[in-house]
């Protein structure tokens, strides 16, 4: 088939093909046909409009290499008998790159979408498909780690964009002394989300709260669950190969909560703080914060402590298009 291409490594995500040959060095590469169509045998393809750019891009939360203008094969069939095709055909627009032992793979993959050729109503294409080793000559070529970030429409933010995140939350604390605890209430916080990977929760009121305590109903006031230290700062990070946002208030401390009820006429309160960082997965109005109980907190009760956990699941919204995580 070809030698491959020869690449210029750009700054940052960008680069460019600035050669595609054979293995003997020709522009004109003999090909075999998968498939029977309008080209049954003796096919040659030929890279038109080079250089071609190149710009590593984040596509559906996967990192792709896409080529940033139109670029082109020129396709030529040579059907023995019958008078010769040629068509332009445009390249698959992204391709997926990962990282291997001596350089980076590159996969023509179902997501490099095929283009039509020759006939596009006899179902005659061209399609991109294989992969292909990218090496250095000043050393092992390689990509990071795509940064994550808040997006909309599979786009960066311009700027932060105020986010809203709403649902029910459990707090469960067991203390020696007084047993064990529950509160569930629904949320409806508010903050601000980008550029990049960081935001904030500046308000977090919580509403429609029941508690029990020791399995019997607890009472609840007027502020039943109270977010303390506001603004909580948050981050998305990778933890154990999922996206969670890493939550912390704005002393850069543990996010603490306060939650309290009369429980046979007596007032108790509890004080939890801890690591929380909800899983984030993108969903099909937002992203979801899931909250789990895994994560321990340490609860106190006046000079009393005990542990306790936070679960449940919030919707991430924000106004101008569906928010996402990637």
């Amino acid at each position: 088939m070809h030698d491959g291409p020869r690449r210029h490594g750009g700054h940052g995500a960008k680069g460019e093909i600035t050669s595609i040959t054979s293995s003997g060095g020709a522009k004109s590469i003999p090909c075999t046909v998968e498939r029977s169509g309008v080209c049954q045998s003796n096919v040659e393809v030929e890279a038109q409009g080079l250089p071609w750019k190149t710009e590593l891009v984040v596509v559906n939360g996967v990192l792709r290499n896409k080529y940033t203008a139109e670029h082109q094969w020129k396709v030529v069939c040579k059907t023995l008998g019958e008078p010769k095709r040629e068509n332009e055909c445009n390249v698959s627009p992204t391709v997926g790159p990962h990282n291997v032992s001596g350089g980076v793979e590159e996969i023509n993959d179902s997501s490099s979408a095929s283009t039509g050729c020759f006939d596009d109503r006899a179902g005659d294409q061209f399609i991109t498909r294989g992969t292909e080793k990218l090496a250095s000559t000043a050393g092992t070529v390689s990509i990071a780690p795509a940064p994550l970030e808040w997006q909309q429409a599979g786009k960066g933010l311009f700027g932060p964009i105020t986010s809203e995140w709403s649902g029910k939350v459990k707090l469960a604390v067991s203390l020696p002394k007084s047993g064990k605890f529950v509160m569930e209430c629904s949320e409806k916080a508010e903050g601000p989300v980008g550029l990049g990977s960081v935001g904030e929760l500046t308000t977090l009121p919580f509403s429609g709260c029941s508690a029990q305590q020791s399995n019997l109903t607890c009472e609840v006031s007027k502020e039943p669950m109270v977010a303390l230290s506001l603004p909580w700062h948050t981050e998305l990070q990778t933890i154990g190969g999922a996206v969670h946002d890493v939550i912390v208030n704005s002393s850069k401390e543990a996010p603490k909560l306060k939650a309290s009820c009369v429980f046979l006429g007596i007032r108790v309160t509890y004080e939890c703080s801890g690591s929380v960082a909800p899983a984030m997965t993108n969903g099909s109005s937002g992203v979801t914060a899931t909250f789990a109980a895994s994560e321990k907190l340490v609860c106190t009760e006046g000079a009393w402590e005990g542990s306790g956990s936070l679960e449940g699941a919030q919707t991430v919204t924000a106004s101008g298009g569906k928010l996402e995580v990637t």
